[in-house]
């Protein structure tokens, strides 16, 4: 679960979470050892130990491992003249420019859209349908797992229907595109999925996110955009278990709409590449967020008359997460 606790009690437990595992695993393994010593003899006892200790400095070094990594993150984050920046923005450069090809190689937005759902309620149908089947081969069966399987069949038949589709289109329409006009765009748009499935595809006039409330904009429209990150430290029953990130990109309309659409850092930057093709401001500074606040409409030409600009690879500054 997220926790509440303040910054600084989270980077004291990030900092101790290793040595308390490494203590854990070395506890546990000298009691048993002992008990060993007395039953088998300090050979085994030894083996017991040692096996117990191993394990626990191969977590160690796996956590240590992930703070080294988080740590060169944040430092990167902090301070763009770094060493760690240039590696980070070298790695996620590499990354974006595989991703660049992909992003064009989708279905139709009836496809694409549909095929979300329909591969969550056939996966979970079909490890009902399983369960169902072991059970029933060991004669055993059970009125409420049949009816599940039931419910998840008649659900698995109604995405087929595709109703999320037709919801799809119709913010389409609101905005004044019909649907082969709709398919027409994001059959050339620039589309990922992220991490629940959701997809966002920026295209030449339409703009589509699946997340949420669902967003459709119009991409002329679109008159800022950055990255968004934000951290969340797990605990479970009170021991921290470590830092989970939530990346998305963010679209700012001359109507003063922000839009938050899933996407991968990689992916925001190419999204990024193309709005910035189309006279998008496209970085975070605090400077922007005051000059779109105050007036969303006339940003883009306030935010020209701000020189520099931000760089492209700009950054939202992460804030943990509620």
């Amino acid at each position: 679960m997220a926790n509440q606790k303040r910054p600084e009690d989270i980077e004291k437990d990030r900092r101790s979470n290793g040595l308390k595992v490494l203590a854990v695993f070395a506890g546990a393994g000298l009691l048993i050892s002992i008990a060993l010593f007395f039953e088998s003899g300090l050979g085994n006892a030894l083996i017991c130990f040692g096996g117990f200790a191993g394990l626990g400095a191969l977590i160690f070094a796996i956590i240590k491992g992930r703070q080294k990594t988080e740590d060169n993150w944040d430092i990167a984050m902090r301070d763009p003249s770094s060493p760690q920046y240039a590696k980070q923005m070298q790695r996620i450069n590499m990354m974006a420019e595989a991703l660049r090809a992909k992003m064009y190689k989708h279905g139709s937005l009836k496809d694409e859209y549909s095929m979300a759902s329909m591969i969550v309620i056939g996966i979970i149908f079909g490890i009902v349908l399983l369960i169902n089947i072991i059970m029933f081969l060991f004669g055993y069966y059970s009125i409420w797992a049949i009816l599940i399987l039931v419910i998840m069949l008649v659900m698995f038949i109604v995405s087929l229907r595709q109703p999320g589709y037709k919801k799809i289109l119709d913010k389409y329409m609101q905005i004044g595109a019909l649907p082969p006009e709709a398919e027409e765009d994001f059959a050339h748009a620039a589309m990922m999925r992220g991490g629940s499935l959701n997809i966002t595809a920026v295209g030449a006039k339409y703009t589509v996110s699946t997340e949420g409330e669902q967003t459709v904009i119009r991409t002329a429209d679109i008159v800022w955009a950055f990255p968004r990150m934000r951290y969340t430290y797990n605990y479970y029953n009170g021991v921290y278990t470590g830092r989970s990130t939530e990346t998305s990109i963010v679209l700012c309309t001359a109507q003063g709409g922000m839009h938050v659409c899933c996407a991968s850092l990689e992916g925001c930057y190419v999204f990024m590449d193309i709005l910035s093709d189309m006279n998008v401001v496209c970085g975070y500074a605090d400077s922007l967020y005051q000059l779109y606040k105050t007036d969303p409409s006339e940003f883009a030409v306030n935010a020209g008359k701000n020189s520099p600009l931000p760089e492209i690879h700009t950054f939202l500054m992460p804030q943990p997460a509620n």
